[in-house]
C-alpha cells in the first residue's frame, strides 16, 4: 500500500509541477516533508524540472567559440601591413 501512494504522489508531484506550478509549489510549502506521499510528490516535481532542463540544454546553441581577429583579417591584407610597419 505504501508503494502504491509513493507512486501516486510521485505522479501528481510529476503532473502538478508540469501544468500548475503554483499550486505544486503551494502544496510543498504548506505540508512541507511529512508524509511519503508529500516526499514522493516533491521527487516527481523535482524529475519534471530536471526533464526539462535536459531538454534546454540540447536545444541551446553552441557556445560560441573564441574569435581571433586575425582569422577575419585576410592573409593578403596582414603581409601589407607588415611591409608598411604596421606590424603588431
Amino acid at each position: 500500500m505504501a508503494e502504491d501512494q509513493q507512486l501516486k504522489g510521485f505522479n501528481h508531484g510529476y503532473l502538478l509541477r508540469q501544468h500548475a506550478p503554483e499550486i505544486y509549489h503551494s502544496l510543498i510549502r504548506a505540508d512541507g516533508l511529512k508524509s511519503e506521499y508529500m516526499k514522493a510528490m516533491i521527487d516527481g516535481g523535482e524529475q519534471y524540472q530536471y526533464e526539462v532542463d535536459q531538454k534546454e540544454s540540447k536545444d541551446s546553441p553552441e557556445p560560441s567559440k573564441e574569435i581571433d581577429i586575425d582569422d577575419l583579417i585576410p592573409e593578403r591584407t596582414r603581409s601589407e601591413d607588415k611591409s608598411k610597419g604596421l606590424e603588431k
